[in-house]
């Protein structure tokens, strides 16, 4: 379930940004902008978003809670998560910096030793129970001045879309994921169990284990999630960073190679493979197979 402890219902009623909501093509945006007696809605959004507090004081409502933000103050908030910012008397000035995940993985993936990124920059946020998310980090002094020198260059990055920008601001991104995860080890070094840490990881690995089990059964992604009691759109999210696969994908690629054994070691009927690997309709089974295998079942079983 979500956070809030709201019921499906209510949840999928909340504002869900993507990224063409910030009118770009770009698998980022940044921007900088101040707020005064004014309350951001409770809203989610498709992608990874960090927010930075240059100056001023508000509230981020997240987990049911309000956290008094002010100067220094960072929040990575992790995709479909509902958060708010409340900016009622005073003025605040913040940074975001929103991301789509795949601009940042393959690098990541090949790096060495990045614990200390993961805990707070990327296992933190995508991995813990949706209710576990931090809702903030107070970085020191010296932290304050380099995070603020990396996002202004960032934003002028952005604004002046210069030949490359878009390496120079993925450059930038690393550079600021490293710094927070190493202030992050510092403050809370002991505080993430590995246990929360990993509920998420436990959760996709069980739902892969299950549709194994049961792709021949009728699977939908509300009845997956609602299984490992997680919110759809969170279970998504979750399964295609882990699999690196849509849900969906992974099952039509489960009942594929299930139809691709049985055509090659049975005699059964094309329509009687069809409905024994999963699939509904005929029609529907032979449009996928010659998708995915560019022949047909009866092409493929010929050889």
């Amino acid at each position: 379930m979500s956070s809030y402890n709201l019921d499906r219902k209510e949840y999928s009623k909340i504002l869900l940004y993507d990224m063409k909501s910030n009118n770009t093509d770009a698998p980022f945006f940044i921007k900088k902008y101040k707020l005064s007696n004014i309350s951001v809605k409770l809203h989610r959004h498709e992608y990874m978003q960090i927010n930075y507090v240059f100056s001023g004081k508000a509230e981020h409502m997240i987990n049911n809670k309000k956290i008094a933000i002010s100067g220094g103050d960072i929040f990575i908030i992790p995709p479909y998560v509902p958060h708010a910012i409340l900016a009622e008397a005073l003025e605040v000035e913040i940074c975001e910096f929103e991301f789509l995940p795949q601009f940042i993985n393959d690098e990541l993936a090949e790096a060495d030793n990045l614990d200390e990124i993961y805990d707070f920059a990327y296992v933190q946020p995508f991995w813990v129970k949706e209710s576990a998310v931090r809702s903030k980090v107070n970085l020191s002094e010296f932290t304050q001045i380099q995070v603020e020198n990396l996002l202004n260059k960032a934003i002028n990055e952005y604004i002046g879309k210069k030949t490359a920008y878009r390496f120079m601001i993925k450059s930038i991104l690393l550079k600021l994921l490293v710094i927070l995860g190493r202030e992050y080890q510092a403050q809370y070094s002991t505080d993430l169990s590995k246990s929360n840490a990993y509920h998420n990881v436990k959760i996709v690995l069980n739902a892969v284990e299950y549709m194994c089990n049961n792709y021949d059964k009728e699977i939908t992604l509300q009845s997956i999630s609602k299984k490992f009691l997680v919110s759809p759109s969170y279970f998504s999210y979750l399964f295609k960073s882990i699999v690196s696969k849509s849900f969906l994908r992974y099952l039509v690629d489960l009942r594929i190679a299930c139809a691709k054994e049985l055509l090659l070691t049975t005699d059964k009927r094309i329509i009687d493979i069809c409905y024994e690997s999963g699939f509904k309709n005929i029609h529907h089974f032979n449009r996928t197979f010659r998708q995915l295998m560019c022949m047909s079942p009866s092409e493929y079983r010929n050889g």
